[in-house]
């Protein structure tokens, strides 16, 4: 039986969508392993997949274009440096090497996340596959990089604002590139493993993409996609780009008729029979402690929310860092929970406020559920998914930095009110 090794970046929403993947691939004869840290083993092993713990071997994109040792002279250090980061990667390959040539994978199903380990993998002699969690991250003409809020109209004046947005996106990669060619610098860890591997016999210099949305690639290797063809702006595929979405694993966070949900379920039982209002549920992801000071702000709007449209009912899942005390006292139409199995919930709920990750968003689709998304980060894909989001009338958006409660009260009435609009492309993109 072939083994194929599945090394995901250390994020819960890279392996929500990963082990969709690796679940539907071993339900069908295949030997899946998971690499990856140990706080994602139990997650893991519940979904029947081996897995191989091993310490994260950091090869980060968005690390790598960044010039390290700030304060470093030219000419004082810089060759200590490199040979510290060099000793270091070394110790790392050899720790890591072990573990994955004991599997013998024919194959690795690696983030695009980890893109420099590429080299790592061409070194032990297995093929390599990049898995993309987001939507295609290279640059399509038309289509603007996925950290932009911009929706392309694919006129000529569309098409030249997404142009003078990309040459925007391109300009930090292209200015380390730069330094890097006129050799001013070269500290950085793009740098230094490219000169490793090229020490070891595999040059991946020319190989290098920088036209992207986000972090380097690596040009020549195939690539799944796993943000559903559907859902993006229409373009044509590029070449070696596979589209694998969507795919929902409907039993990822295990159910919601446990009894510490009860209550919950019994709210949500008396909300329909009343036939008054909407459930709305609200999350902002996985990656809410990422930003702790913008999603208190915004907890704090919801509540307010809450207070405007007292015929609804909201569900909160806040995430660990939240205070909840910081709600009370609680509007009596809102519950909240630091964790809810959010597949099981949005069957039954009528709206989702999110912060626009591509998992949320799959799974509201799966669950013929429209959306107020309010993108978290700029950094990554959320604010061109809320662009993708409304072009398909899938729902609206807003952005958190500006909300109010009663900005957010008008954007979530003018779903209500419009509701069929939404719910019917929900459907449709569903059946897609």
């Amino acid at each position: 039986m072939k083994t194929i090794l599945f090394d995901p970046f250390p994020a819960n929403g890279h392996y929500s969508a990963i082990l969709k993947t690796a679940k539907v691939l071993n339900n069908n004869g295949l030997h899946i392993v998971v690499s990856g840290s140990a706080e994602f083993k139990e997650r893991t092993e519940r979904q029947g997949l081996e897995y191989l713990e091993n310490k994260p071997f950091l090869m980060l994109p968005e690390i790598a274009l960044k010039i390290q040792g700030k304060g470093l002279s030219l000419f004082q250090n810089k060759s200590n440096y490199i040979s510290k980061r060099k000793v270091e990667w070394n110790e790392n390959f050899i720790r890591w090497k072990d573990s994955i040539l004991v599997l013998k994978p024919s194959l690795v199903v690696l983030d695009e996340h980890y893109v420099l380990k590429v080299g790592a993998y061409l070194l032990l002699g297995i093929p390599v596959l990049l898995f993309q969690t987001m939507p295609d991250t290279l640059k399509i003409n038309g289509i603007p990089p996925f950290t932009n809020y911009f929706i392309p109209r694919f006129s000529a004046l569309s098409n030249f604002i997404c142009k003078g947005l990309w040459l925007v996106k391109e300009f930090h990669p292209y200015y380390g590139y730069l330094l890097r060619k006129l050799k001013l610098v070269r500290i950085d860890d793009l740098s230094i493993y490219l000169e490793i591997y090229i020490s070891k016999g595999i040059d991946l210099s020319g190989r290098i993409e920088l036209k992207r949305s986000f972090g380097i690639g690596i040009k020549g290797l195939p690539r799944f996609v796993v943000s559903p063809a559907a859902f993006d702006f229409p373009h044509g595929e590029q070449p070696n780009v596979f589209r694998i979405g969507p795919l929902v694993d409907i039993c990822r966070e295990g159910k919601i008729d446990l009894p510490r949900y009860q209550t919950l379920l019994n709210q949500i039982e008396k909300q329909k029979n009343s036939k008054k209002g909407m459930v709305v549920y609200s999350s902002m992801g996985t990656i809410s402690g990422n930003d702790v000071k913008r999603c208190t702000r915004f907890f704090l709007h919801l509540a307010k929310v809450a207070l405007l449209n007292p015929d609804d009912l909201f569900v909160l899942s806040s995430g660990s860092f939240f205070d909840i005390k910081l709600l009370l006292p609680l509007p009596a139409n809102m519950m909240v929970f630091e964790t809810v199995p959010q597949v099981d919930l949005l069957q039954r709920c009528d709206i989702m406020i999110t912060h626009g990750g591509m998992n949320s968003i799959t799974e509201c689709v799966f669950c013929g559920v429209p959306m107020l998304v309010y993108p978290l980060s700029r950094q990554w894909d959320q604010p061109g998914n809320s662009a993708r989001v409304v072009y398909h009338g899938l729902g609206l958006r807003g952005r958190i930095e500006r909300s109010s409660a009663k900005t957010m009260s008008r954007k979530l009435n003018l779903i209500k009110t419009n509701y069929l609009f939404y719910k019917t492309n929900v459907l449709k993109m569903h059946e897609l």
